[in-house]
Formats: structure tokens, sequence, C-alpha cells
């Protein structure tokens, strides 16, 4: 449970000063599929960067499970975010020089793991997402929607209890903007996680379980799509521009990569 109570954010001092979220409340519940929704400048990428223990707030708490994150030590709150919170960001964030496993394995680094086991673990979790067959595939041999399974497949092979997207498909065709708002679905069906979400693509509406929409930032309406989004689908574009099972047919070294870190 993600509890956001009267949440301001402020950067700079004296005239300088800038309100970037003023006074946000809002719940999410385990395993929701969420979207935050607003203009340019309206907030939500500084309250998805607060979720994420990635910046403080100003004044407010911020309450994720059993973690008040506003009242963590630095160093704790990195712990739990290694443990707890997989990142997908719009420019996927990918290391050229390495591969797609040796990509995904990086979050495992900081769990006393050997290589044996990082890239096991990494290869389950490419499975996951499609791309099983690329693992040793560099970035630039890769398509802009393969790289963005990658960034997810690297979120979740720490198992993570809740996933942070930043614009996922800000960069992708409609196609792959699909396909990637699909597998976020299937993290929420198959695995639990409860995904946040920053977006500007209605596409999305089909998706998710809710929308926040914020402006100037505040927290402007809460939304629930005109109809259920369709659960359950598990199916994301192939490196063919086909379709590829979501989950691999081999649950149990997928499942491996959600279940197995520490």
């Amino acid at each position: 449970m993600l509890v956001i109570h009267r949440v301001s954010k402020e950067y700079g001092v004296g005239a300088s000063r800038v309100q970037a979220l003023c006074s946000v409340s809002l719940s999410v519940a385990r395993g929701r599929f969420v979207a935050l929704m607003g203009p340019s400048g309206s907030g939500k990428t500084t309250l998805l960067h607060l979720i994420a223990g990635l910046e403080r707030p100003t004044t407010g708490t911020i309450q994720v499970g059993e973690h008040r994150l506003d009242d963590m030590a630095e160093e704790a709150i990195v712990r739990w975010r290694a443990r707890s919170v997989g990142l997908v960001f719009q420019f996927f964030n990918l290391l050229p020089g390495l591969s797609a496993r040796d990509n995904v394995a990086l979050p495992l680094q900081l769990v006393r793991l050997s290589r044996r086991d990082r890239l096991r673990r990494a290869e389950a979790a490419l499975d996951l997402v499609g791309l099983g067959e690329r693992a040793a595939h560099f970035p630039r041999a890769l398509s802009g929607g393969e790289q963005q399974r990658i960034a997810i497949a690297r979120a979740l092979v720490s198992n993570p209890e809740m996933v942070i997207a930043d614009e996922p498909t800000g960069e992708l065709d409609a196609g792959n903007a699909e396909a990637i708002l699909g597998l976020l679905q299937v993290l929420r069906d198959r695995f639990g996680k409860t995904v946040v979400m920053v977006t500007h693509d209605d596409r999305a509406l089909r998706y998710v379980d809710e929308v926040h929409r914020l402006d100037k930032g505040e927290l402007l309406v809460d939304e629930r799509p005109a109809s259920p989004p369709e659960r359950g689908a598990g199916r994301v574009a192939g490196s063919d521009g086909g379709a590829a099972t979501g989950a691999a047919t081999g649950a149990t070294g997928a499942t491996g990569a959600a279940n197995g870190a520490a």
C-alpha cells in the first residue's frame, strides 16, 4: 500500500523558490496499475521521484508498506529502493558496452549472488519479456521497443514490489508502445506488481486501473477508465514484429527472476 499525505515539494530558496507539488494526497493499493498524467511542468515526474525515494518531500509523509520514506536515512532508502523498486525510464538507460544479459544483471550486483546466479536470473527476466534469444545482443543491435523491454527486464530482475515507469512509451512507435503497456499490465496481472507510471500517452487509459491527473503541482482529479482494463492478455510484441508470449513458456525459469532475488 502506497499512502501519500499532504506532500509538498519546493526547489530553490527566496525569490527563486519553485513549488513543484502542493499538498498532494493519494493512496494506491498493492497490485494496482496507476497512471500519473498532466501537462509538462505539472509535477507528475517530481511525484514519481518521491514515490521511488529518489527525492525527499519538503513537507508531508510518504508511506510504502511499512516504510516511511520521508523519515528514513539515506542509506536505508538506497537499500529499500534496491530491494523494492524497479525503475524504467523513457530513454532506456542501457549501457552500450554491455550485452542485454549484462545490462539486466546490473542491479543484482547490489545483492550477494555469484556471477553465474546473476546471469541466470537475468536470462530468466529476458525470457519473461520475450527476448531470451537476444541475451547476447548489444543495445545498438536492438530496436527501441526491444531496448525498452530489456529495461523492464532489468527493473524486474531483483523482484521488486513496485515498478516505477517514467514515460516508458515516450520514445516508441504506436505498435511498440502498445506492447510495453501490455507488458506492464502482465506484471500486474501475473506477478501482482504495483505499477506507477507517468505518461502523456492516452493509450494507457485502456490498460491502467486508475488515473491521477496533476496540474501546477496540484492533484486535480482521480479517474477510473470507462471500462475495466482487459486482464491477463499476457502478450507482447516479439522481436520480429509479431507476437510473443509475455511470460515465457518456461514459467519456472521466468518466475525465478520474479521470485528468486534476495
